[in-house]
């Protein structure tokens, strides 16, 4: 009897410890599938199902099989398959996203940095406004306005072309000391009138000699023309001149040249040929013919005046040092021409508008089909006489130029074409038989530039 019961009792221990595996088997393989990566095969749901296009086509992963049938049909994949996923399709859409937004990134990072550095460039001008009603010295030594003396009247209508922009560029000293803050106080050293065509996309500079003889209002003689400057400023030099060449000049600018050296060192000198005669006015200057000059040697070379023609021969040296300089400017890059726009721009004083500028600096001038500068000098060969006259200012040089010949000459340079004007008052000791020019001729005298 204790044997079979101790039999029992060994076979229900026994019993308990397979028991006992079981359930530690169990519990281990629950706590695997619950510890187990997720699958990306879909789970099967309670309700089945319906077979589709990716089931039957094997571009879309490996084809479901059916595991049961009957009412309950589920499409799983065999058993240890998973189905493959179209990763570097999904990949190649992630960069090609992330470099597009990149490249939107950069755009706007530019547009907004170049609006900054154009709104700096522009700001470095000094923007004035002319007077409402400006004021000038006449001969009194009077304080009068300017609109009580400029009495003059035309009958012919002066034509306006939207295409073309007349620009008086005038050039002074700042070693000058009698020159005040805007301009004024002492005669201009250099009158040009820069003309920017859009139609034909070109650059023309008209130079006027500064001993000219022209009436200025206020004064009941003839005067030097770049006295007005003098006696009235900006303003009055402005309409002295429209009304001697009888065309429309609306905006001015005046440029301290002096302060050019910088500039030309910016663009790394300027080309220009240099002649024997001329050599002897520069201290330091070795070379002769075709030679590049520093901003202080260019400086020196655009002052001679007494040598060969005069003012003649200067403004020939000033207009050569400016098509050099605009030579080398379009050739640089959009760095190098942003650095010297910066200080071109600083030297400027004018009554143009911030847009007027944006639009000759950043718009008109890349559009230039041609950097050369297409150049008259006034007056023209064949219509002044000039030396020693003591009528109006005792043993005083002068020009005396035929203002009403040398006009449809001006005209044609400037327009492209001539039209009907009022004449201008005569100046004494001009000449009043003036050449015919013939097709072909150069009227400069000087083969331009």
């Amino acid at each position: 009897m204790y044997f079979l019961e101790r039999n029992v009792s060994l076979r229900q221990t026994a019993d308990d410890r397979k028991e006992a595996a079981k359930r530690s088997t169990l519990l281990f393989a629950r706590t695997l599938m619950k510890n187990r990566p997720t699958s990306r095969v879909p789970q099967p749901s309670a309700r089945p199902r319906q077979a589709g296009p990716r089931d039957r086509n094997p571009q879309y992963g490996y084809p479901y099989q059916t595991a049961q049938r009957g009412r309950n049909q589920q499409h799983l994949p065999p058993s240890g398959v998973r189905r493959p996923v179209k990763r570097k399709k999904k990949k190649a859409k992630r960069v090609g996203l992330a470099i597009l937004f990149s490249l939107l990134a950069i755009i706007c990072v530019l547009l907004i940095a170049g609006y900054f550095i154009k709104e700096h460039l522009l700001n470095q001008v000094q923007y004035v406004t002319d007077a409402s009603n400006p004021t000038m010295i006449n001969e009194d030594g009077s304080v009068v306005s300017l609109s009580d003396v400029a009495t003059q009247t035309t009958n012919i209508e002066i034509p306006k072309f939207d295409y073309i922009h007349n620009i008086l560029l005038i050039g002074i000293d700042s070693r000058d000391n009698s020159y005040a803050s805007d301009g004024t106080g002492s005669r201009s050293d250099i009158m040009m009138i820069l003309t920017i065509d859009e139609h034909s996309n070109t650059i023309k500079l008209t130079s006027i000699q500064r001993d000219c003889y022209a009436d200025i209002p206020g004064y009941t003689k003839p005067q030097k023309i770049n006295a007005a400057m003098a006696y009235g400023g900006p303003q009055l030099l402005m309409l002295v001149l429209q009304n001697e060449l009888r065309m429309n000049i609306d905006q001015y600018a005046y440029v301290n040249f002096y302060h050019m050296s910088k500039i030309i060192d910016e663009v790394g000198g300027v080309r220009v040929n240099v002649s024997e005669e001329e050599k002897s006015f520069m201290p330091g200057q070795y070379d002769t013919g075709d030679c590049i000059l520093d901003g202080d040697m260019a400086v020196v070379y655009a002052r001679i005046r007494h040598l060969g023609n005069g003012d003649y021969d200067r403004s020939k040296r000033q207009v050569e040092i400016l098509q050099s300089l605009l030579n080398s400017y379009m050739k640089m890059s959009l760095v190098k021409k942003t650095t010297v726009l910066d200080d071109v721009l600083g030297e400027i004083v004018t009554n143009m508008t911030k847009t007027d500028i944006e639009n000759y600096a950043f718009t008109l001038i890349p559009k230039l089909t041609s950097p050369k500068i297409d150049y008259l000098q006034v007056p023209i060969d064949g219509y002044y006489n000039e030396g020693m006259y003591s009528d109006v200012t005792a043993n005083e040089w002068s020009i005396r130029a035929n203002w009403n010949g040398m006009i449809p000459l001006i005209q044609q340079h400037i327009f492209g074409q001539t039209y009907a004007f009022d004449p201008v008052n005569s100046i004494p000791g001009a000449p009043t038989v003036t050449p015919t020019p013939t097709p072909g001729d150069d009227p400069t005298g000087t083969g331009g530039a």
